[in-house]
């Protein structure tokens, strides 16, 4: 009988990552061509050093690559080969397509859960199964790190930073659809991300007001909700 892979005695993350296939990281990877010139520190070895680092909440590379030393004999259980030093991980993060990154995650979504605009709405089923959620928020930044990609706010001290557009449906606990625009970007821009399949419901606030959009929607059966527009 066969056994699952993913058991109560394996490490949190071990099972984590038990849930990323290689062979959709291997496909982005070409796509990307994110392993060129690469020699140890590929995308793999990448990938699962930014996961260490959300789950152990690094604020610097310095604590990620003293964290994952620590690990020691365990680099088996988080599939690491070779050890990583600050400036190995620091020209990745500046040299590796941002991209692979973004399409990993809606990939992997689209393994665990269905892709939302492919599945068909029941427009009997209850509201919170058919309900989409949209919203977004504004990532600060040092200036240097982000030149031009901030707001000018009224004391002049301007900021750089990016938005993160999500839409999440209110049945789940994962979104489905994640963009990453600059920090000074309309709300509207996340719209032509979006593709909802017909009798669904969709919220999101007055920053999204686009009226040849919602026309679209009302006309594909797709019903929407906001404040009210002055």
């Amino acid at each position: 009988m066969d056994k699952s892979t993913i058991f109560s005695g394996q490490p949190i993350f071990s099972q984590l990552l038990s849930l990323i296939p290689n062979h959709i990281i291997d496909r982005l990877s070409n796509k990307y061509q994110a392993d060129k010139y690469c020699k140890k520190f590929d995308t793999r070895h990448h990938l699962v050093t930014m996961l260490f680092a959300v789950i152990n909440q690094c604020t610097s590379i310095r604590e990620v690559v003293t964290g994952l030393q620590v690990t020691g004999g365990k680099k088996g259980h988080i599939k690491m080969v070779h050890d990583v030093r600050r400036s190995t991980l620091s020209d990745a993060n500046k040299r590796r397509p941002e991209g692979f990154f973004g399409d990993l995650f809606h990939a992997l979504y689209n393994l665990h859960y269905g892709c939302p605009d492919s599945r068909k709405v029941n427009p009997r089923a209850p509201y919170e199964k058919r309900l989409f959620i949209i919203d977004s928020t504004t990532i600060k930044l040092f200036h240097d790190i982000l030149s031009g990609l901030g707001t000018a706010p009224l004391n002049g001290k301007r900021k750089g930073g990016l938005k993160a557009h999500v839409m999440i449906k209110a049945s789940e606990d994962t979104p489905c659809v994640v963009a990453l625009t600059k920090g000074s970007a309309n709300d509207r821009t996340f719209f032509k991300s979006v593709d909802l399949p017909r009798g669904s419901i969709i919220t999101f606030d007055k920053g999204y007001a686009n009226f040849r959009q919602f026309d679209a929607w009302t006309k594909n059966g797709v019903s929407w909700v906001s404040r009210v527009l002055d």
